[in-house]
């Protein structure tokens, strides 16, 4: 991790969002990603259509749907793992609770705005931050 937590936690107070690049090892993550796309395959099933004309997002993948309990186990340790209370708890000191999961990917039509930036442009304005986030080229 480049910097310190406080270095992160003033990002985020200014920015509403913060990247760690190389945090997570490649096992970690490789295995993370096996899970979110069992569950994606999975969810895709059950909502192609849906998926196909104006999705770009899924939720409830620690839900019962769509993985086994096995790999719902996998997503919650990773969540409420060490590494990840560090950074968690670094950045919202006071109780921090876990929500739900999400899962935002680009749209199937090329006409389709990715949500996933408007969203994320959406959080930052009601925090404050009016410097809205570049769509990527």
């Amino acid at each position: 991790m480049n910097g310190t937590l406080n270095d992160l936690k003033v990002t985020y107070d200014q920015q509403g969002y913060f990247v760690l690049k190389d945090y997570f090892n490649a096992d970690e993550l490789m295995q993370l990603k096996q899970t979110v796309l069992l569950f994606h395959e999975n969810w895709q099933k059950d909502n192609h259509y849906f998926y196909q004309r104006e999705a770009f997002n899924s939720s409830l993948i620690t839900g019962t749907q769509y993985l086994a309990n096995t790999e719902r186990l996998q997503l919650f340790n990773f969540i409420s793992s060490p590494k990840m209370s560090q950074i968690i708890e670094a950045i919202i000191p006071h109780k921090p609770a876990f929500m739900n999961t999400q899962l935002f990917f680009n749209p199937c039509t090329k006409e389709q705005e990715n949500f996933g930036i408007a969203i994320a442009n959406t959080i930052m304005i009601l925090r404050g931050n009016n410097k809205p986030l570049k769509k990527p080229r």
